[in-house]
């Protein structure tokens, strides 16, 4: 796999690039988290994230040819917004958390955390620390916990400066845990 990423300049989520076949395996990859699973729900967020995937290396969003030695290979791009992603990638985790992983899923996870954590690190170089530990704290809460929730979160840092957002991506995500839900009221009704 290699993925490559883009920030969006209004620091709202990002783009995620790769060729067909590193796509592919990242969409295999988000599905097999799901499947027989009772944290993750096969027909859920994750499922939407893979339904993105599958749509950028079909060809209906963004497209790019770069060059490779002597080859052109196409690559394709697709725009995540950094919380349903974050909470999407914490539910991959969490699904492979419960079942055994062949070597192959094993190398594409941990691919797919070093991804996630250099893009994290580019947006957010002084909150890294923070975000990489509130999102360590949400692996093996359920989905349907996490999926409640995750439209006012959304919705609430949409709303936000680049800066703001900057400040309180951490926070937020930190607020999708149960025994820190006060954190959100708190950024809400400035408490």
């Amino acid at each position: 796999m290699m993925l490559q990423h883009r920030i969006l300049e209004s620091n709202l989520g990002f783009e995620i690039w790769g060729d067909f076949g590193t796509l592919y395996d990242l969409r295999k990859l988000v599905l097999d988290a799901g499947e027989s699973n009772s944290l993750v729900d096969y027909e859920g967020i994750t499922t939407g994230l893979a339904y993105t995937i599958r749509k950028a290396y079909e060809g209906s969003f963004k497209q790019d040819t770069i060059r490779v030695g002597d080859d052109m290979i196409t690559q394709y791009g697709f725009q995540v917004e950094w919380i349903p992603f974050l909470i999407q990638v914490i539910l991959v985790r969490t699904g492979f958390s419960v079942r055994a992983l062949n070597k192959l899923q094993r190398s594409q996870l941990l691919y797919l955390e070093h991804f996630v954590e250099i893009t994290i690190n580019a947006a957010f170089s002084i909150e890294f620390a923070e975000i990489i530990f509130r999102m360590e704290q949400l692996l093996g809460i359920t989905e349907d916990k996490l999926a409640s929730i995750l439209d006012s979160r959304v919705e609430y840092f949409s709303g936000l400066s680049v800066q703001k957002r900057r400040e309180q991506l951490a926070i937020l995500i930190g607020s999708f845990h149960p025994s820190y839900q006060h954190l959100f009221s708190k950024l809400v009704g400035g408490v």
